[in-house]
């Protein structure tokens, strides 16, 4: 079993792809660190595993993703996008959140979309699904950028007392710092 990860990173009109065999395990913090520490964290995952796209490893489905548009600072990701393996970390800190970050629940969904907003300053920021009927990406390599981008469609949020994201943020950060 793996945890994988795929992300897209579009900047000047050009696609760039990186999968990860374990990547969801880390792609919370990843995210949190905000834009600067994303694209600094992509360029040195594309230094050390330059194949990692190759025609063998796109075929897998991934169990979170990120898709980075940076020309148009906009970022899509998964439902989970590696929050839901907080979880652990939240025992003993955080007791409150366990629940909600095993199950990934609206309002934590929630939580998590506005601390990523918090931490991509100007950024438009929202949850995607995987494009269809493909879901494994397979197709993506030879797609324009325009058409990566579109291929992964928003998936809005129901609407959710802003009291109860507050506070799941507030318990969010304290995870994102510990």
């Amino acid at each position: 079993m793996s945890h994988r990860c795929h992300v897209a990173l579009i900047s000047d009109g050009q696609v760039s792809f990186h999968s990860d065999r374990w990547g969801a395990l880390g792609l919370a913090d990843i995210l949190v660190a905000g834009p600067a520490v994303f694209v600094a964290w992509f360029k040195e995952q594309r230094d050390i595993w330059p194949d990692a796209v190759g025609p063998n490893t796109m075929r897998l489905i991934p169990e979170d993703f990120a898709v980075v548009y940076m020309d148009h600072r906009q970022l899509k990701i998964s439902e989970y996008a590696g929050f839901g393996h907080w979880a652990e970390r939240a025992k003993g800190r955080a007791p409150e959140l366990r629940e909600h970050l095993s199950r990934m629940t609206p309002p934590l969904r929630g939580a998590a979309l506005e601390l990523l907003k918090e931490r991509w300053p100007g950024w438009e920021v929202s949850y995607a699904d995987s494009p269809q009927p493909q879901v494994d990406w397979g197709h993506l390599p030879e797609a324009s950028a325009d058409e990566v981008w579109s291929a992964f469609e928003v998936t809005p949020l129901p609407d959710l007392p802003d009291a109860v994201i507050r506070r799941l943020v507030r318990s969010l950060t304290l995870l994102a710092l510990a």
